[in-house]
């Protein structure tokens, strides 16, 4: 039997929220429950309180993200969990680890010889003394560029406490990750149609302000017509 465990509500979305970005922004939990179900698959949702008691189940699924409400909840209970389901568990402990922690991440690619040049540090005071314009800062923890800002001109250095008190995680910023700002050359949107026939997408270089057809998108269905892996982002067009 698989134990699917309940999304937390922070991640729920409101009524207001448009149909394709619901579709891409579904509750885990009910992603996995259709899969489980279309397969004839046992399972139990589950939820925090459930972890408390005798723990059942061979599998276990669950979605631990970022949201500090959530994150709470799920670093109390993993230990447990992980001690009985073991590598049946998804998040597993390696995971779960480096999961929302890019200090850790970090040092695992520089691990392997994959780095960008970075350094880590650990209070406003370390901060201070290594930002300069031109560099980026990422708290360790968030996702989707929280707690991420880019410092281009001196009052952008003379701000930073204050970035800092507006980030989400304003409590728990620290450490920290100083990198330099990579400059791009292709800007990247990525659109979703639904019943709509497109004749094709390009994508745009900012440099030389120059198209580039990759494909078309047809009944729902995006077919590629070139290999983009060496252009770094895309940006799709309406034609």
């Amino acid at each position: 039997m698989v134990i699917v465990h309940r999304d937390h509500g922070v991640y729920g979305l409101d009524e207001t929220v448009q149909t394709y970005k619901k579709i891409l922004s579904e509750f885990y939990h009910s992603k996995f429950e259709k899969t489980l179900k279309s397969n004839n698959i046992p399972y139990i949702i589950t939820d925090y309180e459930d972890y408390d008691e005798d723990l059942v189940g061979d599998y276990f699924v669950g979605r631990f993200a970022h949201a500090l409400i959530d994150k709470e909840l799920h670093s109390k209970c993993f230990d447990k969990l992980y001690d009985y389901y073991g590598e049946k568990m998804w998040p597993d402990k390696k995971a779960y680890y480096y999961y929302d922690d890019k200090v850790r991440q970090y040092e695992l690619l520089e691990k392997y010889g994959i780095q960008v040049p970075s350094v880590t540090c650990n209070d406003l005071d370390e901060l201070l003394k290594n930002v300069t314009i031109g560099t980026v800062i990422k708290s360790t923890y968030g996702a989707g560029s929280e707690s991420t800002f880019y410092v281009w001109e001196k009052e952008h250095l003379d701000n930073i406490e204050e970035y800092i008190s507006n980030c989400y995680n304003s409590e728990n910023f620290f450490p920290c990750i100083v990198q330099e700002y990579l400059d791009y050359s292709f800007e990247a949107y990525t659109w979703m149609y639904y019943q709509l026939d497109l004749k094709y997408q390009t994508i745009h270089n900012h440099h030389n302000n120059q198209h580039m057809q990759i494909g078309s998108l047809q009944n729902g269905h995006f077919h590629l017509l070139m290999k983009a892996s060496k252009i770094g982002t895309y940006h799709f067009d309406k034609h």
